[in-house]
């Protein structure tokens, strides 16, 4: 899993087989860079071994050969588009292999999605893979400090928290079908459960937090005096609600244990089963057409019910659709796992292969912020009623699109530009062949690595 972010962030990275050897010998400064499907190679070999090493069922939380099987599964839809065209033979491994997750891992997707991040279900086994943190004790990095990035201050007793400015993005908001410059049955009459269980916005409950108090209610708690800062802060008009346990009532109850300063025990996904049902629908319908890319639609069977699975869980009024098209799994994967930390390898998966694609729909994402909703927002607290006028709030349309091609480069073993990150200026300094000017050398893993 290091080296599946590793290379997705920066491209071509080093190998180190063997860490302990490689630190006992000093020679860290000598290591130089492997081409990506070389690293995706190394990564594949790694799970196939972990896969014959782990147990079916490793007790509660922990990972086992299921988890491994997951991630290969997605590593094959990743490395499948490396070389700049779409490799069917990868393509149709990672179908394969997600199929045997999703058929015969007894695994199975929570019924409602709420419940995958509810702290008293961290161990729900929809997460295959996941960060399970404990507030217990007092040894740092072992707990959960998200919530005093993303939590609205004041949302707990610790004083730590400062996510108040932090808003949910406006283009993630469209994507729900949200204009917070229209009415509010948009959200208070969305179908999709997903959106309530992402974000926060006015006129939303939740029961489980401040279940001492009565419940979460986002809209007043930030008038009443219940929160630290009065009215919104967030410039985007939503707050998270991924990644928030509430307060410390809210923790003794579903973690059994008290919470601490910036320490919470709820846990992190990082590998979901509903995304490997995702993973499935995608490289099943590019299978059978590698070239059609970002244009494929599909009418075979398995990919509707994998997509409906997913998509049917979200929104139940959701009729099951005769094709799926490549958009269709782009979009659900979007909401499916939105602030879980996935969207932007998403963008650079399909980087690899469509380079155009993902730059044109960055540029064309409503990056910037909303005015006026500070206003608009008592209003609505105080009678209830929304009112939007083209002078009272508004949205900002002088954001400028980034210039997401200098984020990109092409190297020797690809023919297309990708997304990639440089290493840190500190880690060139001691070792020149990891800058971005120097690309990655070819290596037989298969023949050089073994377990």
């Amino acid at each position: 899993m290091a080296y599946f972010f590793l290379v997705r962030s920066f491209g071509e990275v080093p190998i180190v087989h063997n860490n302990t050897e490689s630190l006992n010998a000093g020679d860290y400064n000598t290591y130089t860079k492997v081409q990506r499907d070389d690293v995706y190679e190394y990564i594949c070999l790694t799970l196939e071994e972990a896969i014959k090493l782990l147990p079916e069922d490793n007790g509660q939380g922990r990972i086992n050969k299921w988890s491994a099987k997951a991630l290969l599964a997605k590593t094959y839809l990743t490395r499948a588009g490396v070389k700049g065209e779409l490799n069917a033979e990868y393509l149709n491994k990672a179908a394969e292999i997600a199929k045997d997750v999703i058929d015969n891992s007894g695994i199975q997707l929570e019924a409602n999605y709420q419940d995958v991040f509810l702290l008293k279900n961290r161990f729900n086994k929809e997460c295959l893979l996941a960060w399970r943190w404990t507030a217990e004790g007092e040894q740092w990095t072992r707990q959960n400090s998200l919530q005093s990035d993303f939590g609205l201050n004041g949302i707990d007793e610790q004083g730590a928290t400062w996510g108040d400015w932090n808003g949910v993005g406006v283009d993630l908001q469209l994507a729900f079908g949200v204009d917070l410059l229209g009415s509010p049955s948009q959200w208070l009459d969305n179908p999709d459960t997903r959106l309530k269980a992402t974000m926060m916005l006015p006129g939303f409950k939740y029961d489980h937090l401040w279940q001492d108090k009565g419940g979460f209610d986002y809209l007043a708690a930030m008038h009443d005096g219940s929160l630290a800062n009065s009215g919104l802060s967030s410039s985007t008009g939503a707050n998270f609600y991924k990644h928030i346990y509430g307060d410390g009532y809210d923790h003794l109850q579903g973690a059994g244990v008290s919470d601490g300063r910036m320490a919470n025990s709820l846990h992190t996904p990082l590998l979901r089963l509903s995304d490997i049902y995702l993973v499935y629908a995608e490289a099943k319908m590019l299978a059978a057409n590698p070239g059609a890319g970002v244009n494929a639609t599909s009418t075979d069977a398995s990919v509707i019910d994998a997509f409906y699975a997913v998509r049917h869980r979200a929104v139940k009024s959701a009729i099951k659709p005769s094709s799926v098209s490549f958009m269709d799994i782009w979009k659900e994967r979007r909401l499916e796992l939105a602030l879980e930390g996935d969207r932007w390898y998403d963008f650079v998966r399909v980087s690899y292969y469509d380079p155009n694609f993902t730059i044109n729909e960055l540029n064309s994402q409503h990056r910037n912020n909303y005015w006026g909703l500070q206003d608009v927002y008592k209003h609505y607290y105080e009678t209830g009623e929304w009112v939007i006028s083209e002078s009272s709030a508004g949205y900002d349309e002088t954001a400028t699109a980034p210039n997401v091609r200098a984020m990109m480069k092409k190297d020797d073993g690809g023919s297309k530009e990708y997304f990639f990150i440089p290493f840190p200026t500190e880690d060139v300094v001691f070792n020149p062949a990891l800058g971005s000017d120097v690309n990655g050398d070819h290596v037989d893993v298969r023949a050089t690595y073994s377990y």
